[in-house]
């Protein structure tokens, strides 16, 4: 050919292409990690589908921890700088100083959250109703001391919201409102997301679902508790947890 066309192997292995001539995957193209105990490596896929659209590569254990580290090291920077060039022009005093940015430096926080930052951005209303009752009786039959009475009225309305980042693998959502009709309208979700290749894939608190795809079993959407992902191998296993005084419905 004149113009050769480099192909690369896998979508983590020799992609140096940086010309606007390759272009990037469609949406369908999903890429697949899978980790193999009998090898100790990784192998990668490329499926639309159920159909590989190029053979399989693989990586040794000490490769894709340095590809996953240099990539989350990646990833950290290009958010920093998005970060810093959007709050240069679109962030006012209050969101400086009401939203900030936590760096936590303890050893270890990085390579179990994922990065050292603390994201917290709460929002809301708060209204507080005070109010004094003087009520006047005049009734013969009562003592004079009986006859006038005070009492304070008190009333508060919360509306919050909290969105918020820990690392870059939790991620806290909270919503409450004093005025909700029903329980289920408040929510607080916490949710931790592991890497591929860590047991633990995932671990929500608070407000859970529990889908299956079973009709003998039917699964429930509004659950309170704790939910765990875990993953040995091939091996995958999913455990929930319910409060007691929940009565899910399915």
């Amino acid at each position: 050919m004149q113009y050769p066309f480099n192909d690369y192997e896998d979508p983590y292995s020799k992609r140096n292409q940086n010309s606007p001539l390759y272009l990037k995957n469609p949406s369908n193209v999903q890429t697949q990690i899978e980790y193999d105990p009998v090898t100790g490596e990784y192998v990668i896929k490329e499926k639309v589908g159920d159909i590989d659209v190029r053979p399989s590569s693989t990586m040794s254990s000490d490769e894709f921890k340095s590809f996953t580290k240099r990539n989350a090291i990646s990833d950290y920077w290009v958010e920093q700088r998005k970060a810093n060039n959007q709050g240069s022009a679109n962030d006012n005093f209050l969101q400086k100083y009401l939203n900030p940015k936590l760096n936590v430096n303890i050893k270890g926080f990085d390579k179990i959250f994922g990065s050292n930052v603390i994201d917290i951005k709460p929002q809301g209303s708060a209204e507080l109703i005070f109010g004094v009752n003087i009520s006047k009786i005049e009734n013969p039959t009562l003592p004079i001391n009986l006859q006038r009475s005070t009492t304070f009225d008190f009333d508060m309305k919360i509306q919050m919201g909290v969105t918020g980042k820990i690392g870059e693998k939790m991620q806290v959502g909270i919503n409450y409102n004093t005025e909700a009709q029903f329980d289920f309208e408040n929510q607080t979700t916490i949710t931790y997301t592991g890497d591929e290749d860590e047991i633990i894939q995932s671990i929500e608190a608070g407000n859970v679902s529990l889908p299956l795809t079973g009709t003998l079993i039917t699964g429930s959407q509004s659950l309170f508790g704790l939910k765990t992902a875990l993953q040995f191998g091939k091996l995958r296993v999913t455990s929930i947890f319910l409060s007691r005084n929940q009565n899910p419905q399915p």
